[in-house]
């Protein structure tokens, strides 16, 4: 119960002067008599000192301060919470996403969300005045079940639904929400879930009222939230393996970190690793593989804990491609030693005046030269002198600064400048859809990817010789991460994929179906028309098997997302800034309740008039 309207209890002074109107003495008029014998009581209070006379019982006087109080009750317009019953048109989100796989005592914590969420219908309006459709959010928000009365369909919408290993993309299941109510009277959108997402930054402002039911209680958990696969390129068939093990449990934890092949099952190193609360710890691993199969390859986590799918991780290994390599510059023993430091790189080195346009290469460096016309192969533009395609030179920025780089995007993983030193380089003019990978203190682009025809094309708008960066480690990671990038591009599927993730599937067009099977050996089926298949029912950890008529291939999926490791239960969510407690599964609103008071005081006036009318009949 709250006031909304605290300032009228100073009303309730005006009970003072009613109370005493009701104590002063009545003023007579005089009167001759014969005698005073029988009036000795009004003589004794005609001879008091003070106007006031001693209180006395009187119903007139109690029913005009009930009155008072009930007057003053409607005009504080006291709410008071009420189960919601009329109209309402309710937004069920029901999380699906990793963490409600967690085991709890009382069983997994999805399971408990699909009872609450049957609780939710079965506490809908009897006479079907309220209407619920259903959100089931993974990594998108998909409309199970449009608005509808009818119970039954409810009921079995929600008891067929299943959580996946996928994470949460709350932000689009509520403007899905949202976009549903906001012309419908009694609107609500009610998300079960346990909070394990990251805080939301809403493109649009939260509209409507959000009720948040919070699941769960453990915290317990170990978690694998980072991979990445490495080859070394000074050996063949040598990898490296970078993960990050994190403890989100609230107590400290001892467990066995290894790494195996799936076939034949053979354990490749193993670790013991030692975390406290909330601390995360990475861990390179080795291996050498044969240059001719694929891998399989599995990191686990030997712990028990709530969350079984964090607990794995997946990859696969193919035999990496030989590249044909192109370098056309007039002498650089930089470029030429930082190439071929792979051994599966076949480098050809010709000057500008020995260039032909040839089509055969898998990657073209085009050093402080430009060829008149934009190549079709990817192709790498070092100090470019000319315009071409897409990519104009302007003029020269002297001692340019590097402020910043995209340290997210492949190309530049490990690889910093924050020590390198630029004497000078082109100023570039690129157009709107080019992707700036390195900028200058001015804004300048120093470094893009520039899309143009069928290949993607990097431009660096300095000399290197006219830099240190040569003299950096990061300019011999940098050009191993373009190289493996030039061969991920004749590579089916990447190493690893997160759940939840579209992956891009290429038919062959020689068979008549392309088949994938999951993990749990469930089947989806295609057409092999030899277009493009986005496929997206990732919502499983493990490895993923792809037929076809182009043969076998595969491609693995693992979870990797701290947000969903992070299980411990949240006693609000945080929604474009704004605070979302968690409260019960019981829909109820704010009802002001001054209509009664003011009709009790109604009734309460007639009673008095009644009452001072038969007193004075």
């Amino acid at each position: 119960m709250s006031i909304m309207n605290s300032p009228a209890l100073w009303f309730l002074l005006f009970a003072v002067p009613i109370v005493l109107l009701y104590m002063l003495k009545m003023r007579r008029k005089e009167r001759p008599i014969s005698s005073t014998l029988l009036w000795s009581q009004v003589l004794q209070d005609i001879r008091a000192n003070t106007p006031f006379q001693k209180l006395r019982r009187n119903l007139l006087l109690i029913l005009q301060l009930l009155i008072l109080a009930l007057l003053v009750g409607a005009l504080l317009r006291i709410l008071i919470k009420a189960q919601a019953r009329k109209g309402r048109s309710i937004v069920l989100i029901l999380d699906c996403s990793a963490s409600m796989l967690s085991e709890e005592e009382e069983g997994r914590r999805f399971s408990r969300a699909r009872s609450e969420a049957l609780e939710l219908v079965k506490n809908m309006g009897a006479k079907g005045e309220d209407e619920m459709m259903i959100i089931q959010v993974g990594s998108r928000a998909l409309q199970r079940r449009a608005f509808t009365s009818d119970k039954n369909l409810l009921a079995s919408t929600i008891t067929a639904l299943e959580a996946s290993a996928e994470p949460t993309n709350l932000s689009e299941a509520l403007v899905l929400a949202q976009s549903t109510i906001k012309d419908k009277p009694g609107g609500v959108i009610h998300l079960l879930s346990d909070g394990a997402i990251e805080d939301l930054v809403l493109k649009t402002e939260l509209k409507g009222r959000v009720e948040f039911t919070s699941l769960g209680k453990t915290a317990d958990n170990v978690a694998i939230v980072a991979l990445d696969v490495r080859r070394i390129p000074a050996l063949a068939g040598a990898y490296q393996v970078f993960t990050t093990v994190k403890n989100f449990s609230l107590e400290a934890k001892s467990f066995i970190l290894s790494l195996s092949l799936e076939k034949p099952g053979k354990v490749i190193d193993a670790r013991e690793i030692n975390l406290a609360p909330g601390e995360a710890q990475s861990v390179i691993f080795s291996l050498e593989l044969e240059k001719t199969i694929s891998e399989r390859i599995i990191l686990a986590v030997e712990d028990v804990d709530a969350l079984d799918v964090d607990n794995e991780a997946y990859a696969i290994l193919s035999p990496p491609k030989e590249l044909a390599v192109l370098l056309v510059t007039e002498g650089n023993p930089f470029l030429q030693k930082v190439l071929t430091l792979d051994p599966l790189v076949k480098l050809t080195q010709i000057t500008p005046s020995e260039y032909r346009p040839a089509g055969r290469y898998d990657l073209i460096v085009f050093d402080s030269w430009t060829p008149e016309e934009m190549p079709p192969e990817r192709s790498v533009f070092i100090a470019p002198r000319r315009n071409i395609g897409p990519i104009q030179t302007i003029g020269t920025i002297e001692d340019p600064t590097i402020a910043s780089w995209r340290r997210e995007e492949r190309i530049l993983r490990f690889v910093s400048f924050a020590d390198v030193h630029i004497a000078r380089a082109g100023r570039l003019e690129l157009p709107p859809q080019v992707k700036v990978l390195v900028e200058s203190a001015a804004g300048e682009p120093l470094m893009a990817l520039v899309p143009y025809g069928e290949a993607e094309h990097l431009v660096i708008a300095f000399n290197i010789l006219e830099s240190d960066w040569p003299l950096r480690s990061s300019f011999i990671v940098f050009f191993a991460n373009l190289k493996e990038e030039a061969r991920a591009a004749f590579v089916d599927f990447p190493a690893k994929v997160k759940a939840g993730q579209a992956i891009p599937i290429r038919s062959t067009g020689r068979s008549k179906f392309i088949t994938i099977t999951s993990p749990s050996r469930t089947e989806y089926q295609f057409p092999d028309d030899g277009s493009t298949i986005f496929f997206n029912q990732t919502g499983e950890v493990g490895f993923y098997r792809v037929e076809s008529g182009g043969g076998v291939r595969e491609f693995a999926v693992s979870l990797l997302e701290q947000a969903e490791s992070d299980i411990r239960p949240r006693g609000n969510i945080y929604l474009g800034g704004e605070v979302v407690e968690a409260g019960t599964t019981v829909t109820r609103v704010n009802r002001e309740i001054w209509p009664w008071f003011a009709l009790l005081a109604l009734l309460v006036v007639m009673l008095e008039w009644y009452a001072y009318h038969r007193r004075m009949g």
